[in-house]
């Protein structure tokens, strides 16, 4: 059974609602102001809450503000009870976080229908949510044992080896086993940095400190696509053409998402495919541009780019947890940019970063 607060101050109307919504088949609990309204709404968590705008003690934008604060009462459907016919009022409402309005007095049939509308949008919600979650649950399942596991097998084989027959090994078979141990723990060492670098952008929302900026824009972005050329031994299918302008986000975050988007274009294209790297004013953004002749992505999943996703794996064989991308858009949202992806399969890719000018 569906749970509704009401919080209204007027007695007559707030009983007349609460008995029309038992007659429908909802629980019903109420309030006679918001600050009892906000009470009740963090302890009984309701699928819905209708809420006057005028009250004592607290009214209902002011109920709303307190509401969006707690996670667990953010995301509850509600809609806006008001005598108020000032157009500037009721934007108000809906610009603070109301889902919708509706204007006293009402009919039975207008507010049952607000009331079906708001709650099978949360029910469609909230079933898409639970659908990521079990998409992120299994892509973890599938990816982060084996990507982990890898690594950490080649260096405790090849470590064993040494320890064990050290004495009869030349010193180039030891220098062909350290370097092996050494690829091997740098494979493990990026993979952890990029968790953790999932947790702090994507869990935690955290960015660089407040009002960082890059300032050597063409050297960070030259440095990052050439680091990630040289690992893949594929320097000359490098072109790079970066306008140097100071941007509203740290060295490190410019370095991380040029890392990411480099290492997917040479990921996905071949040795001799040319991926170039630009970077060009765009009104009060910095557009950088990554484009590479490798096989794309379809457009359907383009659309379902996430954390722990990778492309195509039943069909190539492929390094990574699938966080790249994901990264990437994080990073740009938490600093009011974005991110487009256009990709043709089998003609390459086109990703466009907006990041904010300095």
């Amino acid at each position: 059974m569906k749970t509704i607060l009401v919080i209204e101050d007027e007695q007559e109307l707030r009983e007349s609602i609460s008995e029309m919504l038992n007659f429908e088949g909802y629980q019903v609990i109420t309030a006679s102001d918001g600050l009892e309204g906000v009470s009740q709404a963090r302890e009984h968590i309701p699928d819905l809450i209708l809420c006057d705008i005028l009250m004592p003690r607290m009214n209902g934008y002011e109920v709303l503000g307190e509401l969006k604060k707690d996670l667990t009462t953010a995301m509850i459907p509600f809609i806006f009870l008001t005598a108020l016919s000032d157009q500037k009022k009721i934007r108000q409402g809906m610009n603070t976080g109301a889902d919708d309005y509706i204007v006293k007095p009402f009919l039975r049939k207008e507010l049952l229908e607000a009331i079906e509308s708001r709650m099978h949008k949360s029910d469609l919600f909230k079933g898409y949510a639970d659908q990521n979650l079990e998409k992120l649950r299994r892509n973890i399942i599938s990816f982060l044992p084996h990507e982990l596991v890898t690594p950490l097998n080649s260096i405790i084989s090849f470590g064993e080896i040494i320890k064990d027959h050290a004495s009869v090994l030349s010193t180039s078979e030891l220098s062909e086993m350290g370097d092996f141990i050494f690829q091997s723990g740098k494979r493990f060492y990026d993979l952890v940095q990029k968790y953790l670098l999932y947790i702090r952008f994507a869990v935690n929302k955290q960015s660089g400190e407040p009002g960082q900026s890059c300032v050597n824009t063409q050297s960070v972005i030259s440095s990052a696509a050439t680091q990630l050329a040289e690992s893949c031994q594929r320097q000359e299918d490098l072109t790079t053409d970066i306008q140097d302008i100071p941007l509203a986000i740290s060295e490190e975050e410019l370095h991380i998402m040029v890392r990411e988007l480099t290492d997917n274009a040479f990921k996905f294209s071949i040795p001799g495919e040319k991926v170039n790297i630009s970077g060009y004013t765009a009104d009060d953004y910095f557009e950088l541009i990554v484009k590479d002749q490798g096989r794309g992505i379809s457009k359907d999943t383009i659309r379902q780019i996430g954390a722990f996703m990778q492309f195509d794996r039943e069909k190539y064989e492929q390094q990574g947890i699938g966080l790249g991308l994901f990264l990437v858009r994080q990073i740009a949202e938490l600093h009011q940019g974005g991110i487009e992806i256009e990709s043709d399969p089998q003609h390459g890719t086109r990703v466009s970063v907006r990041i904010p000018r300095a």
